[in-house]
């Protein structure tokens, strides 16, 4: 198993691959959970050189 850094791991392969948008999901949870956890979407978005589009989906149950 190999572990990492999401956002980190995501935007060396978006450099490496030369992708000229990355196109990332994001979902959409609420209250304090969605302000805990942070967003490797939104890291990924502050960090890139390069465009990102974020797509916005629902969490079931919640």
């Amino acid at each position: 198993m190999r572990h990492c850094i999401p956002h980190r791991e995501i935007l060396e392969y978006v450099d490496e691959a030369d992708i000229g948008l990355a196109v990332v999901e994001s979902k959409n949870r609420s209250g304090e959970y969605g302000r805990m956890l942070g967003s490797v979407a939104g890291r990924i978005a502050h960090m890139s050189e390069r465009p990102v589009t974020i797509v916005k989906t629902s969490v079931e149950g919640e």
